[in-house]
């Protein structure tokens, strides 16, 4: 069960670092428009096909977690479990939720079906307001909803799915649709590859202080002694977490400090320098991404705990 929601988290926070990364990063930077090497198509075209199909897994995903939930939260027989769906889905919160999610999974591979076949400005707004209503049914679900919707805990929490989503998610985008730009070693996109960087470093920085900031908040929300920490599996658990989201700051904070600002020297460097300096960047956005899959894992895990214990 914890697998099947780590799967359709991941692809949460993919859609939505996908689509946001798509309008405010690689599109504006030119990335979009180059063509792939071998393919008649360009990158913009290749990484909608991606999205796509990450939505369709996410849709899967979203199945497969509900059959393990409801077999587990109604004591029913796995065998069994497909004939208390409807009652399940109907009757309870989290029914209610799942056929929300469905519902706007249904909408995203629409849109995303529709990006491959005619790409428009329109299509990735839509994807990138959708997505983040899926990002938001998550806080719905979690712990900071039990006492409302209208809560400072579940708007934090709102704020903080978010701004991770654009963050990981956006690593996430970058590295696996847009890796070529991090490998090639040419000099013919190195303007472009740079203002793609540029721009999804502003856009990770603001996304790291939300997330920072509103994980502290939830933290003392959440866990309302030290013994909860040292004593419950929840604690033990956030604490793990908080030591990997630790060494994702920093090593982003590497990249945002020092890598970058070396890769934007181009005149006071030679040119083989300047590609250890990006194959430094290559491999520490690949390590962040690891630690991202990584700290949704312990994410998902969490989210199955109680913080009471």
């Amino acid at each position: 069960m914890i697998a099947a929601y780590w799967f359709f988290l991941t692809g949460v926070v993919f859609l939505a670092g996908a689509f946001i990364s798509k309008t405010v990063v690689t599109a504006p930077s030119g990335a979009d428009i180059c063509m792939v090497e071998g393919k008649d198509r360009c990158f913009g075209e290749v990484s909608s096909v991606y999205i796509f199909i990450s939505t369709l897994l996410t849709y899967l995903a979203n199945f497969v977690h509900l059959v393990f939930h409801v077999s587990y939260m109604t004591e029913t027989p796995f065998s069994e479990t497909f004939s208390v769906i409807p009652i399940f889905l109907t009757k309870t919160k989290y029914g209610n939720l799942v056929i929300l999610r469905t519902i706007i999974l249904s909408l995203l591979l629409f849109i995303t079906f529709i990006i491959i076949r005619r790409p428009g400005r329109w299509s990735i707004l839509l994807g990138v307001i959708l997505s983040v209503f899926l990002l938001a049914s998550l806080s719905m679900s979690s712990h900071q909803a039990q006492k409302g919707y209208l809560t400072l805990p579940f708007l934090f929490d709102v704020v903080h799915v978010v701004s991770i989503s654009l963050w990981i998610g956006g690593i996430f985008f970058i590295r696996f649709c847009y890796g070529f730009f991090l490998r090639d070693r040419g000099r013919d996109l190195w303007e472009i590859f740079l203002s793609m960087l540029k721009r999804f470093s502003n856009l990770a920085t603001c996304s790291v202080y939300l997330a920072g900031l509103t994980g502290i908040a939830l933290a003392f929300i959440r866990i309302k002694g030290f013994s909860i920490l040292v004593d419950t599996a929840y604690g033990k658990t956030f604490i793990v977490k908080a030591v990997i989201v630790s060494m994702i700051f920093v090593i982003g904070g590497i990249n945002k400090f020092f890598i970058i600002p070396a890769l934007g020297k181009k005149d006071e460097a030679d040119w083989n320098s300047l590609l250890k300096v990006k194959e430094n960047l290559y491999r520490f956005i690949t390590i962040e991404a690891i630690l991202g899959m990584i700290a949704l894992l312990i994410t998902s895990l969490l989210t199955h705990l109680s913080p009471e214990g």
